[in-house]
């Protein structure tokens, strides 16, 4: 009944190997997505004389995020929520600038 038992052993094989290839890209590209870096203050952001006074620590709050505070009496709170996969260190910069007016 069985007429080609090896050809189905090979078939079988090919998939496996196939699924295992498959399922290694899957891990692969999952990764950056899975795994974040960490914050970490400074690393990206420019910043003029007057914006280095700036105090910026990195918190956790139900999450890692940056709180960037002025040396003065803060007059004005901005909650940003980076999307698009953005790492927070990319408007660091902004919250520097936002925190010397």
């Amino acid at each position: 009944m069985n007429r080609h038992p090896k050809r189905r052993g090979r078939v079988r094989r090919v998939l496996l190997l196939v699924l295992v290839a498959l399922l290694g890209y899957g891990v692969g590209i999952a990764q950056p997505y899975v795994v974040r870096a960490p914050l970490v203050p400074g690393q990206d952001a420019m910043s003029t004389a007057a914006s280095r006074e700036a105090v910026v620590t990195v918190e956790d709050v139900g999450g890692r995020v940056l709180s960037i505070r002025p040396t003065t009496e803060p007059r004005l709170l901005l909650i940003l929520y980076p999307g698009g996969l953005v790492r927070p260190q990319a408007y660091e910069w902004l919250g520097r600038a936002l925190a010397d007016e």
